[in-house]
């Protein structure tokens, strides 16, 4: 996945989310299958994860699409402290 150079990434995986995240690309997120996208979306204050089955999926996501959440640099270096920690270096 190129996310340093994507203008948005929609994603329902945590990974993708977490470096888009770390890079500030604009995220989408989708619902996966476990609640890590979730819970990280969460930590950061991004909007949950968009249902593709609601009524109004369609008209979501392009408001999303036009708006998407974007980390601001103290999140960025939020994430990057905690993946030093994780790794601990």
């Amino acid at each position: 996945m190129q996310h340093r150079s994507a203008e948005l990434t929609i994603t329902d995986r945590f990974r993708h989310f977490v470096a888009a995240a770390t890079l500030s690309t604009p995220i989408v997120a989708m619902p996966g299958n476990t609640a890590k996208t979730n819970a990280v979306a969460a930590m950061l204050g991004a909007p949950s994860p968009l249902a593709p089955t609601s009524h109004n999926a369609q008209d979501a996501l392009s408001e999303r699409i036009s708006k998407p959440f974007r980390t601001s640099s103290a999140q960025m270096q939020s994430i990057l402290a905690g993946a030093l920690v994780n790794f601990d270096f």
